[in-house]
């Protein structure tokens, strides 16, 4: 069960609110009130057996935690029982997970700024890895790796040492497990792993910093190998020509369906990677601890009274739909006072012992300064003197400065070839500031917030249509019945826009195309979308709804060909209407579901600032997608 906000844990812990909960547990942001309020997280744990002797092994598991030290890691400081939970006292690490971090930028991450988080990490691994017994962390996502104001990486959410009988008595055997995407096939089988489990991890999380691309699980490529079908994950370098094909190499190894076909060891993927990214590897700077909120700790109010341990049902619900960047917690100054030296009497405290005639060490070094000043300006006078006697030097010959042309800018529009006279058409969207979100409280809508693109990019001035998916996935089994029923031979039926695919697949769709295209195609972020949507408008309005968009009201329960009616002022067809589009986000920061924008032609009109969610590796019903290319 969920604990209610200012429960007392222990006579210590103050729970302040909720950070994320999942089938297992739940983690807070609580006070500790021995140390003036100072922030710290309190991890719970669902024991699912009664026995005594799992909660010992627990607690035997949470002594262990307690001896890690490392820069890269939060120290666990506390832990205890009650009641059907056991609990985990961790330092708070201020800051924002790499993966809100992705999405609000919107970009791949530079490659030395992920070479550096990266050997960061494997530092982290190899400490662990080389404990007696062996530390598995096995949970290495984005959304477990913290960036600290110091601009360090902190890994958080480690496990327990072993994956057999404490970890399935208490979570459960189909929760004791990586997390999804990011999990190698002996996690996600539940088979016995060793640390080359965390190196998986650790390179599809490198992957996605540097592609923005989620990785295909685990389950789906070993179906993919049996059956003799291409791996649905591509090499790095073909999807950003940034990164070296050495690290894409170290990478994909690490990534292997066989443990034994991995990296040897963390450190020994620290060394590869090391050696393929090459100079970068060679600038990397020492760790630098990271910071704990400063000593003024948390807020509380003084008069609010402990509750019980367990609230009451009405207590409960889902975590907040909205993202919430939190600032660091203040850091207070210190102030050092050094005292002085005691005065026996009339300046006793500047002079020399035995000194005559009040002559200190100060007068002294006053007056050898001075004498140097005399003789530096004698010396400079007479260099003056010489050179205004010697004759000038002639001057060199003229050399034409060659000054480079001015680029022009990007066309407005262009056009790509994707093969057999299919074509993505492109819409330049320039770079901005704009107020995104709602100003209801509706759950599903963002409050209003200011977001700016910070340079321009090309979004799809079209939604991707059935001819392009089949040019680059195959045919799909058939035409949606709505459009085989009504105009089976209609030349047109392939401008409709694909639809019922899932986020995954899109990924795929979207990997054939960089591999084809050289990189730089992917999703748009929420903001991207919902800026391209709102083409320099400020109103959240359905305004010429119905000519610019195909809805329940006009659109016969059908989709309808791209580009019918009319575009909004940047070009860009069916924003609101025809089918619903996935964007590359999130929805939720520690949730698992991929947000949807736009309606749909079965729907009611829909506003740019409406959002939902499902989850990624489902096909939606009437939802396709529209392409970015960034420049």
């Amino acid at each position: 069960m969920l604990l209610a906000d200012n429960t007392l844990l222990a006579d210590r812990y103050r729970v302040l609110r909720l950070l994320w909960q999942c089938g297992i547990g739940a983690s807070y942001l609580a006070a500790d009130i021995r140390f003036r309020n100072a922030a710290v997280v309190v991890r719970q744990t669902l024991v699912v057996s009664d026995r005594d002797d799992f909660r010992e092994a627990f607690q035997r598991e949470a002594m262990l935690l307690n001896t890690l030290r490392h820069p890269a890691l939060p120290r666990v400081m506390d832990s205890f029982g009650y009641r059907d939970s056991e609990f985990v006292v961790a330092e708070y690490i201020a800051g924002d997970d790499l993966a809100t971090q992705l999405v609000r930028r919107g970009t791949p991450f530079p490659v030395e700024i992920v070479a550096l988080w990266a050997d960061r990490l494997l530092d982290a691994l190899s400490y662990l890895h080389s404990r007696v017994p062996p530390v598995i962390h096995r949970h290495v996502e984005p959304r477990n790796v913290m960036l600290t104001p110091e601009g360090e990486v902190v890994l958080l959410g480690l496990g327990f040492s072993d994956g057999s009988a404490v970890a399935q008595a208490t979570v459960g055997p189909s929760e004791a497990v990586g997390a999804g995407n990011y999990a190698p096939p002996e996690l996600a089988n539940g088979r016995e792993a060793d640390g080359r489990a965390d190196l998986y991890s650790l390179a599809a999380t490198v992957r996605y910093l540097l592609t923005m691309e989620s990785p295909a699980d685990a389950s789906r490529r070993m179906v993919c190998s049996v059956n003799g079908d291409a791996d649905p994950i591509l090499p790095v370098h073909l999807l950003n020509p940034a990164v070296a094909p050495v690290v894409s190499d170290v990478l994909g190894r690490a990534m292997s369906l066989r443990a034994d076909d991995r990296p040897e060891s963390a450190a020994a993927m620290r060394d590869a990677l090391r050696v393929g990214f090459g100079e970068l590897a060679r600038g990397f700077s020492q760790m630098k601890p990271y910071g704990l909120g400063g000593s003024g700790g948390v807020p509380v109010k003084a008069d609010a009274p402990a509750t019980g341990a367990w609230p009451p049902p009405a207590r409960l619900g889902n975590p907040s739909y909205a993202t919430v960047v939190e600032k660091p917690w203040p850091q207070h100054p210190r102030t050092d006072v050094w005292p002085k030296a005691p005065a026996t009497g009339r300046g006793a405290a500047s002079r020399e012992p035995g000194s005559r005639g009040g002559s200190t060490n100060a007068t002294l070094w006053v007056a050898g300064v001075w004498l140097a000043f005399i003789v530096a300006i004698g010396v400079f006078a007479v260099w003056y003197l010489t050179k205004l006697n010697e004759p000038p030097e002639p001057l060199p010959p003229f050399v034409p400065i060659a000054v480079s042309p001015v680029l022009p800018p990007p066309p407005k529009n262009i056009s790509v070839d994707i093969g057999t006279g299919v074509s993505v058409e492109l819409v330049l969207i320039p770079a901005g500031t704009f107020t995104m979100g709602a100003v209801n409280e509706a759950s599903q809508k963002a409050p209003l917030h200011q977001v700016t693109i910070s340079r321009p990019f090309y979004m799809g001035k079209f939604e991707v249509t059935l001819e392009q998916w089949e040019r680059l996935m195959g045919s799909r089994s058939s035409l949606p019945p709505e459009i085989a029923a009504r105009s089976p031979k209609d030349p047109a039926a392939g401008r409709h826009p694909v639809k019922n695919v899932s986020w995954d697949e899109v990924q795929e769709f979207i990997g054939h195309l960089n591999e084809q295209k050289g990189g730089g195609w992917r999703l748009p972020t929420e903001a991207e979308w919902e800026y391209a949507c709102r083409a320099g408008t400020t109103e959240d309005s359905t305004v010429d709804f119905d000519q610019r968009e195909w809805y329940v009201e006009n659109s016969e329960n059908m989709s309808h060909p791209v580009g019918e009616k009319r575009p909004n002022a940047w070009g860009l067809h069916d924003m609101q209407g025809n089918v619903a589009e996935w964007c590359q986000d999130f929805y939720s920061p520690r949730g698992h579901e991929r947000v949807i924008r736009g309606g749909a032609y079965a729907g009611d009109p829909c506003l740019p600032s409406g959002r939902r969610s499902y989850v990624q590796y489902r096909p939606e019903p009437y939802t396709g997608f529209r392409l970015v290319k960034v420049l």
